[in-house]
């Protein structure tokens, strides 16, 4: 196997040679946009170069962009992929779940609320019913009561009446003898 000068051993450009590519196309960059204003007749400032002669991208942060020719670029995106939707999934299981204990809080309110207004509820209408059938004995009572005077009077009245014509019939019996007893 020969070995080219500057490169690695399995064929891919040395770390040297991949910086000079950057910075030949840095140049090339550099160039064509000063044809381009040159041509739309527009005058280059010096914050408009100094702009333009800004690095941009990969170059700004200090690091290397993704070269795309080799396995190890395709296997760095690959990565960079998985890593990423692996982070995306792990975020949207914290929603959903955030998201389901939301939920769960909200029913348990709604379950405590519905207990206290049936326990409200029952309260008062065990307060109605105590209510009613305290109302319920005490007119039981009180008709109780009404039919024992009206008996009373009844009994009274006949034995008022029996008096009353026990006495007028002694009255008159004595009376009776009363005109019957001869004078003396």
């Amino acid at each position: 196997m020969l070995v080219q000068e500057g490169s690695w051993p399995n064929g891919h450009p040395s770390p040297d040679e991949l910086q000079q590519q950057q910075q030949q196309q840095q140049q090339q960059q550099q160039q064509q946009q000063q044809m381009r204003l040159q041509h739309s007749g527009g005058a280059i400032t010096t914050a408009a170069a100094a702009a333009a002669a800004a690095p941009t991208g990969a170059y700004a942060l200090g690091g290397q962009p993704v070269l795309l020719n080799n396995d190890n670029g395709w296997s760095n995106v690959a990565r960079f992929t998985t890593l990423a939707l692996a982070r995306v999934a792990t975020l949207e299981r914290q929603r959903q779940g955030a998201a389901t204990m939301a939920m769960a809080r909200a029913l348990k309110k709604i379950e405590t609320r519905r207990k206290q207004d049936a326990l409200a509820a029952l309260k008062r209408e065990s307060c109605l019913s105590g209510y009613k059938q305290a109302r319920g004995r005490a007119e039981d009572m009180l008709s109780k009561l009404q039919q024992l005077v009206m008996s009373f009077d009844l009994e009274a009245d006949r034995l008022a009446e029996g008096i009353i014509q026990s006495t007028l019939m002694e009255a008159e019996s004595s009376d009776l003898n009363l005109n019957f007893v001869p004078r003396i």
